[in-house]
């Protein structure tokens, strides 16, 4: 009954974040279809990354970050839902990438 008590509010969790990602893939392409300027600041790759975090939803492995093993942080997860890193993998992985751009 413990478990119960700790996945049943988990499952309830991924669901609103499931419906939340859903509402903001159709909005992203429907913007993607109108076109204009406000297509500009979208892009494919913002719906492959809601894509990836529904898979994520659906292995139960959404808000873990894959690097590290932690959970991502909540209010991370609020303002990008389709996030894939905690804050500091996130800002390890920008630092990799700068340094091989240059």
């Amino acid at each position: 009954m413990i478990v119960r008590k700790v996945i049943d509010p988990y499952i309830a969790y991924l669901e609103e974040k499931r419906n939340h990602l859903m509402a903001r893939r159709e909005s992203k392409l429907e913007i993607l279809r109108e076109g204009g300027e406000r297509a500009l600041l979208h892009s494919r790759h913002d719906i492959t990354r809601i894509d990836f975090a529904l898979l994520r939803i659906d292995k139960k492995q959404y808000g873990l970050c894959p690097d590290c093993g932690c959970e991502i942080e909540e209010a991370r997860l609020t303002s990008v839902p389709e996030t894939v890193f905690c804050a500091s993998c996130q800002s390890d992985r920008d630092k990799k990438n700068k340094h091989f751009r240059h």
